[in-house]
């Protein structure tokens, strides 16, 4: 019997709570399924619903409409495909995260994710419960295994239980979210899983960008002996049609796991095989490098949260500086050049060459600009309160009082825009800064999305560079790469006038929250013992100002917000 099998994973862009949107998607998935004459055809981890969905698993509704449409696709792909596996919400005495089986109109199997970790990986355990069914089913002698959101990679036990039910090939329905080197890393584990085990996996995984959160894409498929036979666009939807040929069943006496298959309920899946025309699995370009990688991650996130949340363009502050410039290229990259509109905001100290470079990568990018001076504003604050401020000022005259009001009449100026045009602003504060507090609460950190705000201020510039490079000419200008950072708030300020320079700062804060190093490890690797517990207090009094910083998309191992967050009321001096 030829036990040689055609499937099809529908690497697809789901819209987060849009059922009626994400079945058309996943029927046309199934037509293009069916013209190439899969037999298996596989969607993502809660392709029905979209991932990250959270308090919307609270609408009785939502859960119905999710379970009709659930139906709704059973029925259309019976007609279509022999076998299609999608992930929704199930509803049985509790409400599991789980992959459908379905097969001639029917739903012959239902396999829920395990292995929720217990930071809930993204409050998911919050709503679903921890499944411990496993399924396998069975086509012309060969035994399919379901796995939802990695767990066959992630959980042992479950691994274990595929080998001793004799399954040949693994099928993951999975949404893994982007980390800067999380894509080499689920790479090798699949690489290992297969090797050690005989078994085919067939990863089905989410993309895009929902909120937050960066899905990667990257489906792919591997043979029994650990060899990538295809491979999807990383940040792009796709389509993956592979044919596989899984020996079965695979050396069960493997690392003694014992002569006899475990018992197990095994689904009998019948249908009537066609002849197929031969198919050439594609590997698919990947980036280049970590810098690239990021690129690619951030243009996504912008492109779909201004697309899905029906914003008609953006609008930015141009400082001349290097966070503001790649932000403006980001954008016009993700969502054209057409709809992006950059504001130029000089004060008294804005050199003429921020002025000049800001304009020179608006000409660059081809994108709008305006011009307007803070200064008359400025001054009339400073009339105003000055009467007030006198006796004060006399006991404390070094604060950043006027500097905080130069950036937030800037903050009111972009919000002005904002109402007007119905454009999000586009806030564009590092991770360096962020960690630190250096920035203007209601000016600085104005803005409806932060899209480098998980970004150490070195990435910036390789970012930059890395920009350039791709285009093959200079977008961003070389001046605002090469120039010192300055908020350019004071008469010749710079910003290792407040901050060590960023070469060292970014290294102790990867150290104190990344690696969620103590200062007396950091101090004893030879920085200076000042400036680790400068940096440390900086980062600790400064959660309050984190807390009201917009939205953005996570790409480290530590996002605050998400993976990191501390009590504001804090005694504990950590």
């Amino acid at each position: 019997m030829n036990n040689s099998f055609r499937i099809a994973l529908n690497q697809v862009n789901l819209k987060t709570g849009d059922i009626n949107s994400n079945i058309e998607n996943m029927k046309s998935g199934i037509l293009m399924a069916q013209e190439t004459g899969a037999e298996i055809v596989v969607f993502p981890e809660l392709s029905l619903i979209g991932y990250a969905v959270n308090d919307l698993l609270k609408k009785r509704n939502f859960i119905n409409d999710n379970i009709n449409a659930m139906n709704e696709i059973i029925e259309f792909a019976s007609r279509k495909v022999p076998v299609v596996i999608f992930g929704c919400a199930d509803v049985k005495t509790s409400l599991y995260n789980s992959a459908i089986v379905a097969s001639e109109g029917k739903i012959v199997g239902v396999c829920g994710k395990n292995n929720l970790e217990l930071k809930g990986e993204f409050n998911e355990s919050s709503y679903f419960c921890s499944d411990p069914r496993f399924n396998v089913f069975e086509i012309k002698g060969v035994r399919f295994g379901i796995s939802v959101g990695g767990d066959v990679y992630k959980n042992v036990d479950l691994e274990h239980k595929f080998r001793r039910s004799g399954t040949g090939v693994i099928i993951d329905l999975d949404s893994p979210v982007y980390e800067m080197g999380k894509l080499q890393k689920i790479e090798r584990d699949i690489a290992s899983l297969s090797d050690r085990t005989g078994m085919c996996i067939c990863q089905c995984n989410n993309v895009g960008g929902k909120d937050d959160l960066i899905f990667t894409g990257r489906s792919s498929v591997t043979d029994q002996f650990g060899n990538l036979i295809a491979l999807g666009k990383a940040f792009d939807e796709d389509f993956l049609i592979a044919d596989i040929s899984p020996d079965f069943p695979f050396e069960i006496k493997k690392n003694g796991l014992g002569e006899c298959f475990e018992e197990t309920e095994i689904i009998n899946i019948t249908y009537h095989e066609e002849v197929k025309n031969e198919i050439y699995p594609k590997i698919a370009v990947q980036p280049g490098d970590i810098d690239e990688e990021i690129y690619q991650a951030l243009r996504l996130s912008i492109k779909d949260y201004i697309k899905n949340n029906g914003f008609k363009g953006v609008i930015l502050g141009l400082s001349g500086g290097i966070d503001s410039a790649l932000v403006a290229a980001l954008c016009v990259n993700a969502i054209g050049k057409e709809n992006v509109l950059g504001l130029l905001m000089p004060s008294k100290y804005s050199s003429q060459g921020s002025v000049d470079d800001s304009l020179k990568l608006a000409e660059n990018l081809g994108m709008r600009t305006m011009t307007i001076s803070i200064n008359d504003l400025f001054e009339k604050y400073v009339e105003v309160l000055n009467p007030e401020f006198s006796e004060i000022e006399m006991k404390n005259q070094n604060d950043t009082t006027e500097e905080n009001i130069q950036a937030r009449i800037r903050g009111n100026y972009l919000m002005a825009f904002s109402n007007k045009l119905g454009y999000l602003v586009m806030n564009t504060g590092n991770k360096s800064e962020c960690a630190t507090g250096y920035s203007t609460l209601y000016g600085d950190t104005v803005g409806g999305f932060a899209p480098i705000s998980d970004l150490y201020k070195k990435y910036v510039y390789s970012l930059s560079k890395k920009i350039n490079e791709i285009e093959g000419k200079e977008i961003i200008p070389v001046e605002i790469i090469d120039k010192e950072p300055s908020a350019e708030l004071s008469p010749d300020q710079k910003d290792s006038d407040s901050l060590p320079e960023y070469e060292t700062l970014d290294i102790i804060l990867d150290l104190l929250i990344e690696r969620d190093i103590c200062t007396e490890a950091v101090i004893s690797m030879g920085f200076d013992e000042v400036v680790v517990n400068k940096v440390n207090r900086l980062i600790r009094i400064n959660e309050y100002k984190r807390r009201q910083e917009p939205l953005g998309p996570k790409i480290s191992t530590c996002k605050f917000g998400t993976d990191r967050i501390y009590p504001i009321t804090n005694g504990y001096k950590y």
